[in-house]
C-alpha cells in the first residue's frame, strides 16, 4: 500500500500543521533577523527581503522603505506547504556587496549573522 493512498488521519493532519507552523515563525524570525542586520541607505534592499515557497522569487520590490515594513509583511503574509522549501531572497543588485563587502564597503555579514541569530532564537 503507497503512501499517497492513505487517506489522511488525525496524526498526520497535526503534523502538517505543526510543520507548517514552525515554518512560518522561521520564515518570520529569519525575516526579522535580516532586515535588523541589512544598512539602510535609502531602504531598497531593506524592502526587499521576499519569502517564497518552492523557489527564489526573480521580482525587486521598487518601494523605498526604511523601516522594513514591506519586507516584514511579506514574512507575516506568507503562507507555508508542507513539503515544499521556502525561500527568503533579496534581489537588489548590490545585496551581495552590502553582505560580503568589497575594497570601499565594509562586509556586514548580513545573511551568515542573521542565520545564527535565527538558531539562537528559533532553536
Amino acid at each position: 500500500m503507497a503512501w499517497e493512498s492513505k487517506k489522511p488521519n488525525s496524526f498526520m493532519k497535526t503534523v502538517k500543521k505543526d510543520a507548517e507552523t514552525h515554518m512560518k515563525k522561521l520564515a518570520i524570525v529569519l525575516d526579522a533577523n535580516l532586515v535588523k542586520k541589512t544598512p539602510v541607505d535609502e531602504g531598497r534592499a531593506l524592502s526587499n527581503w521576499i519569502v517564497t515557497n518552492g523557489a527564489p522569487t526573480d521580482v525587486e520590490n521598487k518601494s523605498i522603505d526604511k523601516a522594513g515594513t514591506a519586507s516584514t509583511t511579506s514574512a507575516r503574509e506568507f503562507k507555508p506547504v508542507f513539503g515544499t522549501p521556502f525561500f527568503l531572497n533579496n534581489n537588489v543588485p548590490y545585496i551581495g556587496f552590502l553582505d560580503k563587502g568589497t575594497e570601499s564597503i565594509p562586509a556586514y555579514n548580513i545573511v551568515s549573522r542573521s542565520i545564527a541569530a535565527t538558531i539562537r532564537q528559533v532553536g
